[in-house]
């Protein structure tokens, strides 16, 4: 960790350490200029000594990463995350403004219609970008001697990512080559025909809808679709709008970066022309041959030159804010004509937003305030430290400025019982045994279990709920939180003692990191971190879904390449696993999972909760002889969509007892489970076959389905492909598939450390190996 220092005149000299800072403070040799990062100024006269200071910036369009380094330390390190709003807030601008024209009577030409744009004009969000890199640099020069700059910027074949089998002529012919225009093209594209019916409306009338308001997604053929009148009328109407997806390749990053890379450059070459330019490519090669992790920081110090500079112990992170709310009036105007201003007051008990705060010792800033004194405090990246702290129980650290800025230390402990501290990921690499205490508390049960090398159960304890919930129709997270509190304790003494073995036994403690509902994610999260501290072992992360498909790792050793077809109450997803430990995700439900559509129906057939086995056992008592949709969704489509089939079944109910009739619950639940069943079967076993391999593998708590599991037996033997489906104990949410999961992590050494939190949006990550 590093001091900033500057000279007398205020220019930047080398930085120093903290104790020769305080030393330098107590002696009124210097004093103190800013607080984060930390910086004084001497008032006497000093040598000016300085050494070669070498500044990498990894350009980009959301996150700029910085790293000045020497030879030997890292002086100053971290990123800042850049304004992406400003698009919207100018599209909502000009909105009020067209409207505001519209009102008035007088004649005004409208300024975009009558200005011509200056050489070398730039959109305002791509321009704003190109000024914070310049600027962000010019604030590194403030406060090191910076003798070199080498800045990355990337170059990206925009055509080539869209279509990468492209070449020769066909950059010059893009998708609408030959068409008149692009509503001719999205008509041809779509067969002239309706993409919600396929027809069946009978409607000749076709229209273009935009997936994505104009606003945000534009004209651009991947943004519309067509639509029979009758259909586009009753989704606007219905608001239904969400029933769509645009799938495409994001290409806005790529643009701007394409625009902005020179622009950058050439403003920073005219300011500092000892400004070098690379590329990611380079940097990458120099990443992978220091075997460095993958971060905007950590590139940034590869393009310094200097990657093998001792980090620093302490990062900074950047967030760009913006000043004022300029909006006068609320658009609402009120009885009498009267607009109420927009603006709240600027200072309240003397604190604005985005003032950097200490708030029990904590710093943190304010997010939001109310005229009584009370605030919102937050951390840059989002942690909430209070939602209503009285303005009493903080004190200020930090005038607002539009660069928020948070230095986070990297803290490295020793854990009781353990000589190396955090050496566990190069200790323990490529362990071919271990015994794990995983634990599950993703939604509404408590579970615990002892794994052996990460395919032998030595106990797999499971504390139900449904009992509690069942009376509420679903599960209610305060409950659910409240039950972890009170089974977790009992539920690991059980697992332990079934398993015949002792704390001081294990080797690593697992845990469900996410997704799932936060507060009972973080009882799991806190019971393990407990445990990992006290006894000096590993602690490991899971994803519930590799959970969920290391399950049937306890029944066989898996075989790759596979596909696994993952339905649950929150997920319905289709993954290609190339390797151990590697996740592809080919398809995914674009509205409700199969399993909560399930307990939907349920629920609207009056069967009590949890309403997947009910309709599982009287699907059997009926015949499938009502016609419910299958959704389909474009050709080629591995995404799935359950809403419009529970819209359907709540219609058809619906209908009938206007009309006064009665339908068979019995038929209605074997119409709606062989709907989802058909719809299921037939994508994975076409996912299975596009990807070329034999094996298949099911997951998650509908996989106990009686109706899916037959099924999808049958479509396997009748293509030729290996099929695994786990017993029924170990489909629904379970400790033992956790622990499955987690060997594969722990015999790489991948590990988490004491700062992992419950995370309810974690995204499913391929495991690497921890160098």
């Amino acid at each position: 960790m590093f001091v900033y220092v500057l000279n007398k005149n205020g220019e930047p000299l080398m930085p120093c350490k903290p104790r020769k800072a305080r030393l330098l403070l107590n002696e009124k040799k210097a004093k103190v200029v800013k607080q984060t990062p930390f910086t004084i100024q001497l008032l006497y006269g000093s040598s000016g000594y300085k050494q070669p200071v070498s500044l990498g910036v990894d350009a980009g369009t959301k996150h700029i990463g910085f790293s000045a380094t020497t030879e030997k330390d890292v002086l100053f390190e971290g990123d800042v995350q850049l304004r992406t709003d400003i698009q919207d807030k100018l599209a909502t601008r000009r909105q009020y403004r067209r409207s505001r024209r519209s009102r008035k009577t007088r004649y005004r030409q409208p300024r975009f219609d009558n200005r011509k744009k200056e050489k070398g004009w730039l959109a305002p969000s791509v321009q704003h970008k190109v000024d914070s890199h310049i600027r962000f640099v010019e604030k590194v020069h403030a406060l090191l001697p910076i003798t070199t700059i080498t800045v990355e910027v990337a170059q990206f074949d925009i055509q080539k990512i869209k279509k990468p089998e492209i070449e020769g002529e066909g950059y010059q012919q893009g998708d609408q080559f030959g068409f008149w225009n692009v509503r001719e093209y999205v008509f041809f594209r779509d067969n002239h025909r309706c993409q919600h019916c396929k027809g069946k409306s009978k409607d000749k009338i076709l229209n273009v809808h935009h997936i994505e308001s104009r606003k945000t997604g534009g004209d651009s053929p991947d943004n519309l679709l067509t639509l029979c009148e009758t259909c586009h009328k009753k989704i606007h109407r219905e608001g239904l709008e969400h029933l769509f997806q645009r799938k495409r390749t994001p290409l806005r990053d790529a643009s701007q970066m394409a625009v902005m890379r020179w622009f950058i450059y050439n403003g920073l070459k005219a300011r500092y022309p000892d400004a070098k330019l690379t590329y990611g490519y380079l940097t990458k090669n120099t990443r992978i041959e220091h075997s460095l992790e993958k971060s905007h920081a950590v590139d940034a110090r590869c393009i310094s030159g200097h990657p093998t500079a001792k980090p620093s112990e302490a990062t900074y992170q950047y967030k760009q804010v913006r000043k004022n709310n300029r909006q006068l009036h609320k658009t609402t105007i009120l009885k009498g004509g009267i607009r109420k201003a927009n603006k709240a007051e600027r200072f309240v008990k003397g604190f604005q937003l985005f003032d950097k705060v200490l708030c029990e010792g904590q710093p943190c800033f304010i997010f939001g305030r109310r005229k009584t004194g009370s605030f919102d405090l937050r951390l840059l990246d989002g942690t909430v430290i209070s939602r209503g702290k009285s303005y009493k129980k903080i004190a200020l650290k930090e005038k607002a400025t539009s660069w928020l800025v948070e230095r986070s230390e990297t803290v490295h402990r020793k854990p009781p019982n353990s000589f190396g501290g955090f050496l566990w990921t190069y200790l323990m690499k490529n362990q071919t045994e271990g015994l794990i205490l995983a634990i599950e508390t993703s939604c509404d049960e408590t579970a615990a279990a002892v794994i052996k090398n990460g395919n032998a159960i030595l106990s797999n304890v499971v504390a139900s709920q449904i009992d509690s919930h069942k009376r509420f129709g679903g599960v209610v997270p305060e409950i659910a939180s409240r039950h972890h509190v009170d089974q977790m304790t009992l539920t690991i003494d059980e697992a332990i003692h079934q398993a015949g073995v002792t704390l001081e036994d294990l080797d690593a403690i697992a845990v469900t990191e996410g997704p799932g509902l936060i507060g009972a994610l973080l009882v799991g999260v806190h019971a393990a971190k407990a445990l990992s501290f006290t006894l000096g072992i590993p602690l490991i992360g899971v994803h519930h879904i590799a959970g969920h498909i290391y399950a049937n790792h306890l029944t066989e050793p898996l075989t790759y390449p596979l596909v696994s077809l993952v339905v649950s109450g929150g997920h319905t997803e289709l993954i290609y696993m190339e390797a151990d430990g590697t996740y592809e995700l080919m398809g995914e439900t674009r509205d409700d999972a199969v399993g909560e559509a399930y307990d939907k129906v349920a629920r609207t057939l009056g069967l009590p909760y949890p309403g997947g086995p009910q309709i599982d056992r009287l699907a059997k008592e009926g015949e499938a002889t009502i016609d419910l949709p299958r959704a389909w969704l474009e050709e080629g489509s591995f995404d799935f969509s359950f809403s419009g089939l529970k819209s359907a079944v709540i219609n058809t109910l619906h209908n009938a007892k206007q009309k006064g009739q009665t339908i068979p619950m019995a038929d209605l639940a074997a119409s709606f489970q062989a709907s989802v069943i058909d719809v299921l079967v037939d994508k994975t076993i076409r996912a299975v076959k596009e990807r070329g391999v034999d094996r298949l593998v099911i997951a998650g708590g509908v996989a106990a389905n009686s109706g899916l599991r037959e099924a999808l037996m049958a479509a396997s033997e009748e293509a030729g492909i290996r099929l695994t489906i786990p017993p029924i104990h170990l489909c629904t949410d379970n400790a033992a598939m956790i622990g499955a999961a987690a060997f594969v992590q722990y015999r790489r050494g991948v590990f988490s450390d004491d700062r992992m939190n419950g995370n309810p949006g974690l995204e499913l990550k391929t495991v690497t190996k921890a160098e």
